[in-house]
């Protein structure tokens, strides 16, 4: 019952208000489900891997050291404390442009590897290191210019369909982000929006194509294809029209 009454909080009070924490809360928000990741992917990378696909995992912390947990309850309390606000987010072409930046830098550091980043079909023996490689692409979102950053981890926790060419985005609803707060595990799970199984993956020192996760329930799946980056197809995803006016990511930086 006690998990139940929990669940029932986090969907209908603590995940509507991820929406409304300032640019700067949401950072350290998912600066949180880094460490999380990182530390789960140690002491439960099932529970980890649950949290990421943003289904519930129950009590944390028996898991967590006590300076992650005292820094997810200090974020739980500043979400509760936050109102209501309007933030602009860029058109969905320029969205899906930077998480396809990410997933080319990924790729280059870490191959086919990336491939673990399907979260949902993870190879037995296999859940530490999907783990990692989540919270690798959450580092690799907090390690753009900061404009970039923003801009991204805004879509992932306001409206992360924007970062998917599945659908166009103007008939897309507004949903949670995919990484949950820590708390109720990021959240953010990864799934690749398109692409092919890792095994399909072009050998090493191909140029990578993959689509990249598209944010916090915000991941699809995560794979590579022949030809040039997949993130060169967000030039033609449908703009936005509520997205407001689009924001100069050079102005910002």
């Amino acid at each position: 019952a006690a998990l139940q009454v929990r669940a029932y909080l986090m969907k209908s009070i603590i995940e509507p208000k991820m929406r409304d924490l300032p640019d700067e809360d949401k950072a350290e928000m998912l600066k949180l489900n880094r460490d999380t990741s990182l530390q789960l992917a140690t002491t439960n990378p099932n529970v980890c891997i649950a949290q990421a696909l943003g289904r519930p995992a129950g009590d944390l912390k028996p898991y967590l050291t006590p300076e992650l947990s005292e820094r997810e309850t200090r974020m739980m309390l500043r979400m509760l404390d936050t109102t209501p606000q309007h933030m602009d987010l860029l058109p969905a072409s320029d969205l899906q442009a930077l998480n396809a930046k990410v997933g080319r830098a990924l790729y280059d550091k870490h191959g086919e590897e990336v491939g673990l980043l399907d979260l949902e079909n993870v190879a037995a023996g296999k859940e530490e290191a999907a783990c990692r490689m989540f919270a690798a692409y959450l580092d690799e979102v907090l390690t753009l210019p900061q404009a970039e950053s923003t801009a991204l981890i805004r879509a992932m926790m306001t409206d992360s369909s924007r970062l998917s060419e599945q659908q166009p985005a103007e008939a897309q609803p507004a949903q949670a982000p995919a990484v949950e707060p820590p708390l109720s595990v990021p959240a953010p799970a990864p799934k690749a929006a398109t692409g092919t199984p890792a095994s399909e993956a072009p050998a090493a020192g191909a140029e990578p194509s993959a689509e990249f996760p598209s944010g916090q329930s915000t991941l699809d799946t995560l794979g590579t294809e022949g030809g040039s980056p997949a993130g060169d197809a967000a030039d033609t995803a449908p703009a936005d029209p509520d997205a407001g006016p689009p924001v100069d990511l050079q102005a910002q930086q």
